[in-house]
């Protein structure tokens, strides 16, 4: 927390147009956007074993994009909460199957949710770095719940699994190159907002083709560029299976 603070404090000063979101406002974003529409879906499932085990191979499939993901706070707290209610999906599991004299709990076969869904595109290095890392220890602390839980010791070692974090300018690399439009659920972050009078020459730049002159682009904030290319991005593919969005703004 404080470590990300300072970096990204740190990457404001230097006019990157990059903000700390704190764990309340990531909250108040991925849960319209998918958190409490899976633990509502979770409600309904929870005593139903062939309906749970399909909710928890949907849980596998889903697909994260932070397209402006700095250390990876968003990419972090969803990935944490994911695997929460995967916790619960086992704990139900595990219930249903003590009602039917199943003892055995398979926890390593069991535990599906992995940061290979969680995808990112960052323009820095060193926070890029960070984010994969950061995944990665959320990872453990996770499998560390699941093993005090079921008393059973499971950790992914060694790792064969890796968060997709891109080092590169999002503005100029196409998306699809990262996660594909067809393959992904969620589009989620906290783009860089600077206004006209603040943008660098290189924003400029960046900001302008984007634009595709739209009318009136010139005096509009950085930050709408990750909007017309979320746009784009979605209309690579066919609803109902395009990616939701939801930006800090």
């Amino acid at each position: 927390g404080s470590l990300f603070q300072s970096i990204m404090d740190d990457k404001a000063r230097r006019n990157l147009g990059a903000h700390y979101t704190s764990e309340t406002n990531i909250l108040k974003l991925i849960g319209p956007l998918f958190l409490d529409e899976l633990h509502a879906e979770f409600q309904r499932v929870q005593k139903n074993r062939n309906r749970l085990f399909e909710f928890h191979k949907k849980l596998q499939q889903l697909t994260f994009l932070d397209p402006a993901c700095g250390c990876g706070n968003f990419l972090v707290i969803s990935y944490r909460e994911l695997r929460e209610l995967e916790l619960q999906v086992l704990r139900a599991s595990h219930e249903l199957s003590e009602h039917k004299g199943q003892r055995a709990l398979d926890v390593a076969g069991l535990v599906r949710v992995n940061v290979h869904q969680f995808y990112g595109i960052e323009i820095e290095e060193f926070p890029a770095q960070i984010a994969q890392v950061a995944l990665w220890l959320v990872d453990h602390q996770m499998n560390l719940r699941v093993s005090v839980e079921f008393g059973l010791y499971f950790a992914r070692i060694p790792l064969t699994s890796t968060p997709q974090i891109r080092h590169a300018n999002a503005l100029r690399l196409d998306w699809n190159q990262v996660l594909p439009a067809q393959r992904c659920c969620y589009v989620l972050g906290n783009p860089p907002f600077i206004g006209k009078k603040e943008q660098t020459p290189q924003q400029k730049a960046d900001f302008e083709p984007i634009m595709n002159r739209i009318k009136g682009f010139g005096v509009l904030d950085f930050v709408t560029a990750w909007y017309v290319k979320s746009v784009n991005y979605i209309r690579t593919v066919e609803p109902p299976i395009s990616p939701r969005v939801a930006f800090v703004s």
